[in-house]
């Protein structure tokens, strides 16, 4: 009979006293860092020990520094540049492959011929699904590895307090570690659990997930909001919005599992994609200043908010504030009729109506239609760091006095802010190909050709908007663009559109002949092209509209004809 683990019964009996036989393979020093690249064993098989390939780096110089268990992405290397940004911190950093073979790499973590599903290119049904128990899966071996690592870390007499940082993969990984009481605290980016429920929009109708025996194995023993209840050490959950491989919707409902005794926060990066902002690693690096090295930083709670239409008949949203530290601004975002939450167009709500001391009610400006509404909350506090509310949901039936009409303008520098903008093209600026860099900014609005202002961005401009009720054209409508070139050349509009579950790019190129003047184009669907030539049939259907170029440009008056 098929056991359902929990997570206490689970590792409860897992066995990390194997010695670790560790071996250096090599040692470096550059910019006053040290790097030892080496192997240790993991736990043992019925054919034999796991090997882990690790990369542990600190300061040249000092004696005892805090650590930082970081775990990648599947599938993804080391990143020797986010590795060293947190040790010139003063921190020490161990990073592991548990992803295994890898037909790229001349070193990974060896697993013994009887597991081959630990390795990330062969894992098969066993990350996704329970067949049997939670021992036989693919998330019980790379916990494994990190049960070791943890191991090796304490084994160490210059590592003293050890955090566990998880990218993706890598932080669901990290919810199982902090159940670990050698953990101080922990960061899983962009993972919050709820994998069983991956297409399962939270706010659908029809959103239950049909349980049998194996998806019940999968809850109790894999999924990381089970893991939530029995994390003790502090929590910094950093999500992303508009993010195809996580649900923030469901992460709230995560963090609200953790114990009420144990501090944690919850910060949301708006229309970025995938990618968490600058802020996030602000956040980042002060989370773990205060549980690593003491520091005394104000960590808030996160945002109360409620939504509902008030006696004078408009649509708000009240936000309470931690008052226990001074907020020096609160903003509110709202997204209307999109259950994907990948697919949704975030704007700020700026107009207040009501504010004291303890709480802020925003006019919630939504599409004068709209029958769903979706809010968030977040506040900045002069001690620097930034706190998120849930995802607050509201149907609506009936008219609300405050609603906006649906209008043909998708976006003109008139409106005074380029905040529906994000950079499209940011991969190389990013650290764990997740986390973007402090010289990564957000698209601005620059002056073009006389007077006029455009909004620009060096590294493209990708917007939701495309997909917002207020600003979706008809079937038939043409999209017009005003461009301004610094040089000559082609810049490539992306649409892109869901076909079969999947995202669809359609791509259209407009010259520009470098003059710095404005230059007006006028696109229709069938200029818009898939990479097998297919045309797009339609811009209603569009989900995201992006533009990229390899000069600098900017854009104004995107409008429907």
């Amino acid at each position: 009979m098929h056991s359902i683990l929990t997570p206490l019964a689970l590792w409860r009996k897992f066995d990390d006293s194997q010695p670790l036989n560790e071996f250096i393979v090599k040692r470096e020093e550059k910019d006053g860092i040290l790097y030892s690249f080496l192997c240790f064993s993991g736990r043992k098989t019925e054919t034999g020990r796991v090997r882990i390939y690790g990369l542990f780096a600190r300061p040249a110089e000092g004696e005892s520094f805090p650590a930082i268990l970081l775990l990648p992405d599947a599938g993804k290397g080391f990143d020797r540049a986010f590795i060293a940004r947190f040790v010139r911190l003063g921190y020490a950093v161990f990073t592991v492959d548990y992803s295994g073979k890898d037909e790229g790499r001349e070193r990974y973590t060896v697993y013994p011929e009887d597991i081959p599903y630990a390795n990330f290119a062969t894992v098969g049904r066993h990350m996704d699904y329970v067949d049997d128990d939670a021992i036989g899966t693919s998330w019980y071996e790379w916990t494994a590895v990190g049960r070791y690592a943890l191991k090796y870390l304490k084994s160490r007499p210059d590592v003293s307090k050890i955090g566990v940082i998880g990218i993706r993969t890598g932080g669901e990984i990290a919810w199982k570690l902090m159940l670990s009481p050698d953990v101080s605290c922990g960061v899983p980016i962009c993972a919050a659990g709820w994998i069983a429920y991956r297409g399962i929009n939270k706010f659908q109708k029809d959103n239950e997930l049909l349980i049998d025996n194996e998806r019940q194995r999968f809850l109790a023993g894999v999924d990381s909001q089970s893991y939530a209840q029995f994390v003790s050490c502090p929590v910094l959950m950093l999500c992303s919005t508009n993010d195809g491989r996580f649900d923030y919707d469901r992460a709230y409902d995560t963090y609200s599992r953790i114990n009420s005794k144990v501090d944690c926060v919850i910060s949301y990066t708006v229309n970025n994609s995938s990618y968490i902002g600058p802020q996030g690693l602000t956040d980042l690096d002060m989370f773990l200043a205060k549980y690593l090295k003491r520091q005394h930083v104000f960590i808030p709670k996160p945002l109360d908010i409620t939504v509902f239409i008030d006696e004078e008949g408009d649509l708000v949203a009240n936000v309470k504030k931690d008052n226990r530290g001074e907020s020096v601004g609160v903003h509110l975002f709202l997204a209307e009729d999109c259950l994907v939450s990948s697919q949704r167009d975030w704007r700020e709500s700026r107009r207040k109506k009501k504010e004291n001391e303890n709480s802020v009610t925003f006019y919630l400006d939504a599409y004068e239609n709209a029958k769903t509404v979706f809010v968030f909350a977040q506040a900045e506090y002069s001690s620097g760091f930034t706190a998120s509310s849930k995802i607050a949901f509201k149907e609506i039936d009936g008219a609300f006095r405050n609603g906006i009409p649906r209008t043909r303008i998708l976006y003109s520098t008139e409106e005074g802010n380029a905040d529906c903008f994000a950079c499209s093209d940011v991969a190389d600026y990013s650290f764990g190909d997740c986390i973007l860099d402090g010289s990564v900014c957000r698209p601005v609005l620059t002056d073009a050709f006389k007077g006029i202002k455009g909004v620009c961005s060096e590294r493209g401009l990708k917007t939701f908007r495309i997909n917002n009720p207020i600003y979706r054209p008809s079937e038939d409508a043409l999209i017009s663009i005003d461009f301004c070139g610094w040089e000559a050349g082609f810049v490539c509009v992306r649409i892109a559109e869901i076909q079969e579950g999947r995202i669809l790019p359609y791509v259209a190129k407009v010259w520009l002949n470098g003059s710095r003047g404005w230059e007006n184009s006028v696109l229709q669907p069938g200029d818009f092209k898939t990479q097998e030539g297919q045309p797009l049939k339609s811009f209603s259907t569009a989900i995201s509209l992006s533009f990229t170029a390899n000069f600098k440009f900017c854009l104004n008056n995107i409008l429907w004809l």
